[in-house]
């Protein structure tokens, strides 16, 4: 996702740097550049990278208004 949105963008590594290090991130364009093509990074990472960028997580956030009810025959006792 992170990745995705950086080419829609038309950011680079170095842009993602740079606007990290406008919030106080200190991170290097290599290791932007690694965490990503590894696809491992920490969430927090994940959290400061979207900000940078202006990603809005609020519109990924799940519609929780309602309740599911599991089928009770997963809970049925032999």
């Amino acid at each position: 996702m992170l990745k995705a949105e950086l080419k829609r963008q038309n950011l680079t590594y170095a842009e993602l740097s740079d606007r990290l290090a406008a919030l106080g991130v200190d991170e290097s364009e290599a290791s932007i550049r690694n965490k990503i093509s590894r696809g491992s990074f920490s969430f927090v990472f994940a959290l400061q990278a979207t900000k940078a960028i202006g990603l809005d997580l609020i519109a990924f956030r799940p519609d929780v208004s309602y309740v599911v009810q599991p089928p009770s025959e997963l809970f049925h006792q032999r």
